[in-house]
């Protein structure tokens, strides 16, 4: 090893930094280009992310409204305030299940919901207004399905008002009005329940208990929505509790629906970290090659680099036709076929098929295969990486680099 060959190898290295960036480029737009369409035709079968609104009873007044034209000229007009009455007793049960669907090269995480409920409206003071229940569909790409609601036991056939946002007139028989409905329906990537009437208003809430059963672990939750009161695990997923009894909030509970990995996520991820596994490869053996005096050009470097990239290139292009998982397993055990394969034609054995697979395994399928687990890809690159150079400054301590760097080859 000289001066010269390191300079070449660190051109060749950066040569393969500016192909990576290249591919990791041309992944990416090929996820956008198809992500926003096969999403548009997701929803049009599934709907978009499933939104439970709490229902709520209104009562009309009215009051003037003063403005100024253009002219100057004072208007007055009369009109209708809506003013809620939230329930006094709430009972929500929901069943979240996953049902991922794959549109054209992309898993999308849709799910099915069942929602049944029961509320309690206190209308005893309310006796002189004209009393309406608000309660809607949120989405009209949605399919709803066995929909029923009965107020006061009487269960209503038309239910048009629902799909229309209509208020319903209810009548004030009695001082308490009973409100049960359930429905079956789909949702894409979130699930929300918004608690108070207009989303983002502060409400007083009383007796809520809503229940969330999925079958899934991985869950998380929307920014600035509850966290449940209660939750348990069991073998199938969480039963999520949010028990509020005379609370005060604008907080409304939503959850993210995992995924299946998708390709177009990790694999421009792992592409451009390629840059760090090939970095860290090529340090192992150039100082292996000095410790045992291998003799290898930087046109060898080339091709070990140029192998480096067939496993994100096959990587890459191979998820679009199997399974993720497999083809990651076939574009690893290739690269390090290509690789050792080639060095055992000019270099050791030991080399060949012990010290340059165990660091390709290192360096690349671990470093690649990091990126299944999101949130943990940076601290898993850290730490190899802390590790690996502790390896080589261990090794390298004792090497005369004078000698290295000025001896002729």
């Amino acid at each position: 090893m000289n001066l010269k060959n390191l300079i070449s190898i660190i051109v060749i290295y950066a040569f393969c930094v500016i192909a990576w960036i290249v591919l990791g480029g041309v992944t990416f737009a090929r996820t956008n280009e198809s992500s926003f369409a096969l999403k548009n035709s997701v929803i049009n079968l599934y709907g978009d992310n499933l939104v439970i609104n709490h229902p709520y009873l209104v009562y009309i007044t009215q009051e003037i409204k003063t403005s100024k034209n253009r002219d100057g000229y004072t208007t007055s007009e009369l009109i209708n305030i809506e003013n809620p009455i939230l329930p006094e007793k709430s009972n929500v049960l929901i069943n979240i299940t996953l049902d991922p669907r794959k549109k054209g090269v992309l898993w999308f995480p849709t799910f099915k919901a069942e929602y049944v409920a029961s509320y309690e409206f206190n209308i005893s003071g309310y006796k002189d207004k004209n009393i309406f229940l608000r309660s809607e569909l949120s989405s009209t790409d949605s399919i709803y399905k066995n929909v029923e609601i009965s107020i006061n036991d009487n269960k209503l056939n038309d239910i048009r008002f629902l799909v229309n946002k209509e208020k319903l007139e209810i009548e004030k028989s009695n001082e308490k009005v009973t409100l049960k409905i359930g429905y079956n329906t789909t949702g894409l990537e979130k699930f929300n329940y918004n608690i108070t009437p207009y989303h983002n208003d502060i409400a007083q809430i009383d007796a809520f208990k809503l229940n969330i059963n999925t079958d899934f672990h991985n869950i998380d939750f929307i920014d600035k929505t509850m966290s449940p009161t209660r939750k348990n695990s069991n073998h199938n997923g969480w039963e999520l509790m949010w028990e509020l009894d005379k609370s005060i909030t604008g907080k409304d509970i939503g959850i993210i629906i995992p995924g299946k990995p998708n390709p177009g996520d990790i694999i421009p991820r792992a592409v451009f970290a390629a840059p760090f596994s090939l970095l860290f490869y090529f340090m192992i053996i150039i100082v292996i090659s000095i410790i045992t005096k291998e003799k290898i050009h930087p046109i060898n470097y080339f091709f070990l680099g140029c192998a480096f990239f067939s496993f994100h290139l096959m990587y890459s292009y191979f998820s679009d036709h199997i399974n993720i998982y497999f083809a990651f397993l076939i574009s690893s055990i290739v690269s390090i076929f290509l690789v050792s394969s080639y060095l055992k034609l000019f270099a050791s054995s030991k080399l060949a098929f012990i010290y340059s697979p165990v660091a390709q395994i290192i360096y690349l399928v671990v470093f690649s295969y990091s990126f299944f687990y999101k949130g943990f890809s940076g601290l898993i690159i850290t730490i190899i990486s802390v590790l690996s150079l502790f390896f080589i400054m261990q090794l390298t301590g004792k090497i005369d680099w004078h000698k290295i760097f000025n001896e002729e080859e």
